[in-house]
């Protein structure tokens, strides 16, 4: 939580200030605190003892205390805490269990105090936690500087600085005294402020107070200039508060991270916002909002009515509508639309209408959707290169754009304007278009560049108005001509399989792509994207640049010299632009094709397999014009086989085989005695071999795996391939076969041979990092290994989409944002459900089934949740944006009570002999011989009685509700008292139920809760 230094100063000084003076032990009345205590009594806050009285001058205990911050501020989230003297049979057990989750707990030695009487730095130093002070190790100026505990001391000197802390007049602090239950109520009413409790619109508070208190929904605050800070309490849960035509002059703050929706109408000069707990919805002009956030992520929503002039994102978060000034000063902002202008911290980038900024700007005249895109390509003769910028615009305008070699100084745009060198920078290239007629492709060409260079490209475009808009510069990384000169080339031919030789100038992504003979050539697009074509076959890899390299595409199951070979090279982590190279397999001449004795499973052979090699023309001992297989050319001399260890990767000569020359070009390949080892890939290298020319069979090297021919069944992604993604997501992948292991890479590397990674069992889960950029793309490629049996190996990737498909599920009411889980719902609520992403269509389904992208989606989805009574409902929804998709997003709903529009009176209580009905929220002292009279004044047969003695709601049926009979209308129903436990306070509560009513959806009609607590004293 944000440092509230503000907020705690006034603590302080009232802790400081205060002198106990000469109190009325049994009444407020003409206290001089009476209109602090009365103001929490009404609240429900404060209340008094068993005996009618309030006791102002009493100490408070640290239980009391603690129970009072939790009241205010709403706090109900608890976390445990280990001390010797707290049990949990305890009325503050859970009070104290819930300081402990808001971090404001002490602990000492083991040992709470719950019961020890409060000290004023106790006081101070938990207000200082909660509350979010700033610590320090300074001395303080009290003259009893020493006496202040060296554990609340931090919280002291940062108000000491601030010469606001006076302390007592001789200048002490007093840390040990301790402090009243009538001191403790005006700290809170000075702290807080005004107070509101009841939902409504309210145009006064107090002029005397600094601060304003929200303790439920529905709050709207009309013209008020508060001065401090606006607390929302944690009991407001995921309720709205509303701020018409307001002055803060402090933050909006939450506790206890309620979910709730500030909302701002009218017109607001300036804001901030504290975004841990709340969401923002301007529906009104906001001229100025700052947000920050300590814990979670912002969402700030400017409706179809309201803008926001300037918003600051002091914090990452998700942004949607209009705001005309963007000052971002953290990465992790995403905004759906473009803003005007956009001011960028050093070091920031920012995401805005699906781009990514890496600098502030300014909004010109807007590109079209996947505009600007720049091609370099290599000049008529191979003697130097040109860039190709491709623009299309969605209003006129006038385009400049530039290109300097890679890694240059950034320009500005004033400098991209002027097309001209700037700084050190010589640029290489540059061209200009006056563009009249808008979404027309238009193609920019800088030609005459040197080959061998990487350049940056940048685009700028300037509106044709009387005062020009010029826009920001769009920067653009087109790939230079990576495949060195005379590659790629088919090296060798396999039964199934070809081997490419490639070498490239640079680092390169290299994409290999069989189709059958005479099919239509593919895209630069289907040759990197992983979308299934008819009957391809496709392989990749990474090279390193600058040497030979092989790379082998296998799976072509109806031989080579039925599909034709296309070869591209591609930048690390971009897109196929250069020339994409084509083999027609069957014109590559010198062949030796392969028959095995035995078929393979999953790509594997047994281990007694034989190999038959026919050779189709008369081979030769390499060097030499000595047939293969005469004197001084024996087989055995000339083909050699190598074994490569599947798990270890070590690599060894194979010997014991057996060569056999039967004629005509045959020869058979007969394993060692024992058959050929499993798990391993063997490689029989024929390069000794050559025709009459010189040239090596193709294929010069045959492979094959040999495993245990069990059958194996590839792993199951549980998101589809090229589904949309955010960033943290985690994606599984199973095998169906019981203990096999799954091998896969992150490379684009094979996943039996390459730099794999194991998966022990069968279920692997594999995370797209928290810190994933938009738009960036992840590849995994898997494959299922039982024993030295493979599966087929599987190919998916994901580009993340950051929050562009997640849907925004908001009342339909109130415009406040619904959590996917803990949320209750009245039956009968509406709710609506759009995407950040304007193209997006929307999939649902309401029976806890998966949604499909089938049949026709919705953009604004509208859906009515209904149900019965603690029901819980659960919605999924499937975001689809073109040809990407979200992962399924689940909502669970429970459905509550209306507590609104009842018929029903309430049940009224007698407590013991009391002539007099129970005060709803009231404590009592009991007997073991009284007895509770319980009366219902509904003249209906069908109306019943129900109470709960844990303080739970009556209105929820379960094990805690139990039920009253009653004789007739008006006549009490008697609750005797004897099995209360003496000394522990009980809460029980009532009500009174129509069960025929169907006024809520088939719900029971319910009158209001009265409460009322009990203590049995003998």
């Amino acid at each position: 939580m944000k440092r509230r230094v503000c907020a705690f100063l006034c603590v302080i000084c009232l802790l400081c200030t205060l002198i106990p003076s000469s109190l009325m032990a049994s009444d407020i009345n003409g206290h001089w605190a009476q209109a602090d205590i009365q103001r929490l009594a009404d609240l429900g806050v404060m209340k008094g003892y068993t005996d009618g009285s309030f006791k102002p001058g009493n100490q408070i205990t640290k239980a009391e205390y603690i129970t009072l911050l939790n009241r205010v501020f709403g706090l109900t989230a608890s976390e445990n805490v280990s001390a010797s003297d707290l049990s949990s049979s305890k009325w503050y057990y859970q009070e104290i269990l819930k300081a402990e989750a808001a971090d404001y707990l002490f602990v000492f030695n083991g040992k709470v105090s719950p019961d020890k009487s409060l000290t004023r730095e106790e006081a101070a130093a938990m207000f200082g936690r909660l509350l979010g002070l700033p610590t320090s190790t300074s001395a303080t100026s009290f003259t009893d500087d020493r006496s202040i505990s060296s554990w609340a001391k931090p919280y002291i000197p940062a108000v000491a600085a601030a010469r606001i802390i006076n302390g007592y007049p001789d200048g002490s602090f007093h840390p040990t005294e301790t402090i009243t239950r009538a001191e403790v109520a005006r700290v809170l009413n000075n702290v807080c402020g005004t107070f509101f409790g009841a939902a409504g619109t309210y145009s006064f508070m107090d002029s005397a107070k600094e601060n304003v208190i929200v303790m439920v929904p529905g709050v709207t605050l009309s013209g008020l200039n508060i001065p401090g800070n606006v607390y929302i309490s944690g009991s407001v849960g995921s309720g709205t508060v509303t701020l018409h035509n307001c002055t803060v002059g402090g933050e909006i703050i939450a506790f206890g991270n309620p979910g709730a929706t500030v909302r701002f109408t009218g017109t607001t000069a300036k804001a901030a916002v504290d975004a841990d707990g709340l969401s923002i919805l301007a529906d009104g002009v906001v001229n100025e909002l700052t947000v920050t956030s300590d814990t979670s992520r912002a969402y700030v929503i400017a409706g179809s009515s309201g803008s926001i002039e300037k918003l600051n994102m002091k914090t990452v978060g998700a942004i949607t509508g209009t705001v005309k000034h963007l000052d971002v000063s953290v990465s992790g902002v995403t905004a759906a639309q473009l803003p005007e202008k956009w001011t960028l911290a050093s070091g920031v980038s920012v995401t805005l209408a699906g781009k990514v900024y890496t600098t502030s700007g300014t909004k010109g005249p807007g590109f079209a959707s996947g505009y600007p895109k720049a091609e370099i390509r290599q000049t008529a003769g191979g003697l130097s290169q040109e860039i190709v910028v491709t623009v299309k615009l969605e209003e006129p305008g006038q385009i400049y754009t530039i290109a300097v070699p890679r890694g240059s100084a950034v320009p500005s745009d004033e400098q991209v304007k002027a097309m001209a060198n700037y700084g050190m920078v010589s640029i290489s290239g540059r061209n200009f278009a006056a563009v009249t007629t808008t979404g027309v492709e238009l193609n920019l060409t800088m030609g005459s560049l040197p080959l061998g260079t990487l350049y940056d490209v940048y685009v700028v475009v300037e509106s044709m108005e009387t005062q020009p808009r010029l826009g920001s510069a769009v920067k653009l990384m087109p790939s230079e001509q990576l495949m060195a000169s005379g590659y790629p080339k088919v090296s060798a031919l396999g039964d199934n399989s070809a081997t490419v030789l490639v070498k490239t100038v640079a680092q390169a992504q290299i994409y290999m792509l069989a189709l059958p003979t005479g099919s239509a050539a593919p895209t630069a697009q289907q040759m990197s994207a992983s979308a299934a074509i008819t009957g391809a076959v496709r392989v990749q890899g990474a090279v390193a640049g600058g040497n030979e390299e092989y790379l082998t595409i296998s799976g072509l199951t109806k031989g080579p010299a039925a599909y034709d070979l296309y070869v591209a090279a591609a930048p690390i982590g971009g897109s196929v632009t250069t020339e994409i190279s084509k083999f027609a397999l069957a014109s590559t001449g010198n062949s030796v094709t392969v028959q095995y004795s035995a078929a393979a499973v999953n790509g594997s052979y047994p281990g007694h397999t034989s190999l038959t090699l026919q050779f189709h023309d008369k081979m030769y001992k390499a060097g030499t014009n000595i047939e293969m297989g005469t004197s001084g050319a024996a087989l055995a001399d000339l083909i050699t086989i190598t074994g490569t260890n599947l798990h270890t990767g070590a690599v060894s000569l194979v010997t014991g085989f057996t060569v056999t020359n039967a004629g005509s070009g045959i020869v058979i390949l007969t394993p060692p005695s024992g058959g050929w080892s499993g798990g391993m890939k063997y490689t029989v290298s024929l390069k000794n071999i050559t025709d009459a020319s010189g040239r090596n069979p193709a294929p010069s090297e045959i492979t094959f795996t040999v495993g245990s021919g069990a059958v194996v069944a590839a792993p199951a992604f549980s998101l589809a391939t090229g589904s949309t993604v955010t960033p943290g997501t985690a994606i599984t992948a199973t095998s169906a076969t019981p203990n096999a292991v799954i091998q896969y890479t992150t490379d684009g590397s094979d996943p039996i041979t390459g730099n794999y990674q194991l998966s022990y069992g069968t279920t692997l889960t594999l995370k797209i990092p928290e810190n994933a950029i938009n738009g960036a793309r992840y590849q995994f490629r898997a494959v299922a290994r039982l024993d030295t049996a493979y599966s087929d190996v599987v190919d998916v990737w994901y580009t993340v989409g950051q929050n562009v498909l997640e849907p925004v599920v908001t009342r339909a009411d109130t415009g406040a944002l619904l959590k996917a889980s803990g949320e209750t719902l009245i039956s009968g609520t509406a709710i609506n459900v759009a995407s950040l992403d304007p193209a997006a269509v929307i999939y649902y389904t309401h029976d806890g089934s998966t949604p499909f992208a089938t049949g026709i989606g919705q953009k604004n989805v509208q859906l009515v949740v209904s149900g019965q009574l603690g029901q819980a409902i659960v919605l999924k929804f499937l975001v689809v944006s073109g040809s990407s998709q979200s992962q399924v997003f689940t909502y669970t709903f429970t459905i509550g009570s209306a507590n609104t529009a009842s018929t029903l009176q309430a049940p009224v209580v007698l407590v013991g002999l009391a002539t007099s009905p129970a005060v709803s929220n009231a404590s009592y002292t009991v007997t073991g011989t009284d007895t509770l009279k319980v009366y219902s004044f509904n003249n209906r047969s069908a109306t019943k009685l129900y109470y709960t003695l844990d303080g739970s709601d009556p209105r929820i049926s379960g094990s805690a509700r139990q039920s009253l009979t009653m004789a007739a209308a008006g006549a009490p129903v008697e609750l005797p008292l004897s099995a209360l436990t003496i000394g522990q306070q009980y809460t029980l509560r009532f009500v009174a139920a129509d069960e025929t009513a169907s006024s809520f959806t088939g719900l029971p009609n319910y009158s209001e809760v009265v409460t009322v607590s009990l203590t049995r004293v003998s």
